[in-house]
C-alpha cells in the first residue's frame, strides 16, 4: 500500500491560521470549507471530538481519516477504521457540497 504523508507547516510568527481547509484521504475528498465547520460536519457524520481526549482538533481530523493502522479505542473513541467508512463519510460530504454549491 503507497503511503502519503501531509505536512503542515505554519511559521510561530504568522498570526492566523487559514480560513478554508482541504481533508483528503485515499484520494477521496472528506471535507472541503471553513475551518470552524469541520468539527461539526464529522461530529454530524457520528465521529465527535473531544478536546480532553483528542487533543487539536486539526490532528484529531488527520487522525479520523487515516486508515491502515490500529487506532487504540481509548485515544480515538468512535473513529474511522476502513475503507467502506471512508468511502461513505467522503461520499455523504461530496454529495452535501455539490448540493449546496449548484
Amino acid at each position: 500500500m503507497p503511503w502519503h504523508l501531509l505536512t503542515w507547516i505554519i511559521p510561530a510568527y504568522h498570526a492566523s491560521l487559514p480560513d478554508q481547509v482541504t481533508l483528503l484521504a485515499s484520494g477521496r475528498l472528506m471535507f472541503h470549507g471553513a475551518c470552524d465547520d469541520l468539527v461539526p460536519w464529522f461530529g454530524h457524520l457520528g465521529y465527535p471530538y473531544d478536546p480532553s481526549l483528542h487533543g487539536v482538533a486539526s490532528d484529531w481530523a488527520l487522525d479520523l481519516v487515516a486508515i491502515g493502522f490500529q487506532k487504540p479505542r481509548q485515544f480515538y473513541g468512535h473513529t474511522i477504521t476502513n475503507m467502506e467508512q471512508l468511502r461513505r463519510a467522503s461520499n455523504e460530504f461530496v454529495t452535501s457540497y455539490t448540493a449546496k454549491s449548484g
